[in-house]
Order: C-alpha cells, then sequence, then structure tokens
C-alpha cells in the first residue's frame, strides 16, 4: 500500500498503543464495566458469562498501557494532555 502522500494516518484497536513508529498515542480510560455495559447495549455479542472475565483480564492488561499516552480520554470524553509530544 503506497501511503508516501498521507500525512496521518489513525491506528485504532485494543493493543494498538505497544506499535512502534507511532508519532501520538490516545488512552481512552474507560473500565471493563463500561465497555460490557456498550457492548450489551450495541448487541455486539452472544452475551456469556465468561465474557465479563475476558474483559476483566483484558482491562488488567490494557490499564499498564495508560502510562504510553499522550493524551488520556477519561470516561466522560474531556482531554487531559498528560506530556508535550515530540516535534
Amino acid at each position: 500500500m503506497n501511503i508516501s502522500d498521507l500525512m496521518a494516518i489513525v491506528a485504532e484497536g485494543t493493543y494498538t498503543s505497544l506499535l512502534q513508529f507511532v508519532d501520538f498515542r490516545v488512552f481512552i480510560d474507560r473500565d471493563y464495566h463500561r465497555t460490557l455495559e456498550a457492548r450489551k447495549r450495541r448487541a455486539r455479542d452472544k452475551w456469556e458469562p465468561f465474557m465479563q472475565d475476558v474483559l476483566e483480564r483484558e482491562h488488567q492488561i490494557i490499564s499498564q498501557h495508560k502510562a504510553l499516552a499522550d493524551v488520556v480520554i477519561p470516561a466522560d470524553f474531556e482531554a487531559v494532555r498528560l506530556q508535550e509530544s515530540p516535534g
């Protein structure tokens, strides 16, 4: 894929904060309870009790990525800059 004409690319996903060669990282600081509620409302998945366990374990891993972020978006969606971005 030729991306030479692009000025920015947004990579969204659960583990994208671990990507190398990223200029700016945003972390959405939600706990797994809010994620679970949203998934139920959207009927994204067939609800099974083990989903709560999966989301809780995933949250424990992903919450550590907050330290990598340039900006943290709290659950109320008010952005707070943590550090100056390079460049």
